[in-house]
């Protein structure tokens, strides 16, 4: 597999993750965009597809970065190249399809909800018939760290819900999705966002150990279902 992936950050502590080793063992050649240090994206042309990660910023600010990031999902989506939205970049996605982008009623952090549970995303109909969330369990626990949330109107198809913050996955036509969560963890990404993130402080790494596995799975099948994609290759 010789697909070109370009892989956007806001943030240099916000990266790829475990995306990183399984875009590799796939075979694909990647490009690096980190916004925080040089205001440039790719165009579309230029890649096969794109994975945007989540950062501190909001989809609704008024900033250089911000701006350029709206108007570059806007041209991915015009353009029909796949796009992978995580936590931020599900947001701008669904900006772009006209969607809202709005205060969630819950702030989602870590691995755990209030009652001591994992998060989880549970797929509705539509997830499960979906070609890439299909390969996905019908439920199954999520990393989260965020503070809004889309509000879809009808060019957005939801696919995975939660219970506090509902719209979990969502898909703009064929070829662009958007985790809410961060299936992407790894332990690394885990202790840095610890050092990092003042939403963190309370998370355990213990937590994150115990349901370490689940969240390889998921990744995994997210990442190989979505190259399997129609005009990804």
């Amino acid at each position: 597999m010789n697909k070109h992936i370009a892989i956007i950050q806001h943030v240099p502590h916000e990266g790829p993750g475990r995306f990183l080793h399984l875009l590799r063992e796939a075979g694909c050649r990647l490009s690096f965009y980190d916004l925080s240090k040089l205001l440039e994206t790719p165009e579309p042309d230029s890649f096969d597809g794109c994975i945007v990660m989540g950062g501190p910023d909001s989809a609704n600010d008024d900033t250089p970065k911000m701006r350029r990031m709206r108007a570059f999902t806007e041209t991915v989506l015009e353009a029909g190249k796949p796009y992978l939205g995580i936590c931020l970049g599900m947001q701008l996605l669904g900006r772009a399809a006209g969607g809202q982008v709005i205060r969630a009623p819950q702030k989602e952090t870590g691995c755990l909800d209030e009652q001591g549970a994992p998060w989880r995303v549970h797929l509705n109909a539509d997830g499960r018939e979906d070609p890439v969330t299909s390969r996905l369990d019908a439920s199954f626990p999520i990393f989260h760290l965020h503070g809004e949330t889309v509000l879809p109107n009808e060019n957005i198809r939801v696919l995975g819900e939660g219970t506090s913050c509902r719209v979990q996955i969502i898909r703009v036509g064929a070829r662009a999705y958007g985790f809410q969560g961060h299936p992407e963890m790894t332990r690394t990404l885990f202790d840095l966002w610890k050092e990092k993130e003042p939403w963190m402080k309370h998370v355990q790494s213990r937590d994150f150990l115990r349901l370490e596995a689940a969240y390889i799975s998921v990744v995994r099948n997210l990442i190989h279902g979505w190259l399997d994609l129609p005009g990804n290759n």
